[in-house]
C-alpha cells in the first residue's frame, strides 16, 4: 500500500508529464503554422530561433501524432501536402 506522500508524488508525476506533452505539441503545432507561412523549414528555423534539423524533427513528431503526411518534402524544397490542402477548401 502507498503512503500518501508516494501517492501524491506519483500524481504530480502524471501531471507533470502530461503537461510536458501538451507543450511540445503545442510547440509541434507552432513549428507546422511557421513552416506553412515560410513555405521553407530554413526560414522557419530561423523565424523559430531554432536548428532546422529541429524543425525537420518536429514535423516528423507531429505527423507520426496525427498519423498523416503534412508537407511533401523534395529536393526542390516542401509544399502542402494533398490532403491538408483538400481541407482547407
Amino acid at each position: 500500500m502507498l503512503t500518501f506522500q508516494e501517492e501524491n508524488s506519483r500524481k504530480q508525476n502524471r501531471l507533470a508529464r502530461r503537461s510536458r506533452q501538451r507543450q511540445m505539441i503545442l510547440k509541434q503545432i507552432e513549428t507546422f503554422i511557421c513552416v506553412y507561412e515560410e513555405s521553407s523549414m530554413t526560414r522557419a528555423a530561423a523565424r523559430l530561433n531554432i536548428v532546422q534539423p529541429a524543425v525537420s524533427n518536429q514535423l516528423r513528431k507531429l505527423e507520426a501524432e496525427l498519423n498523416v503526411v503534412l508537407f511533401d518534402r523534395s529536393p526542390r524544397g516542401i509544399i502542402i501536402a494533398q490532403l491538408v490542402r483538400a481541407e482547407e477548401s
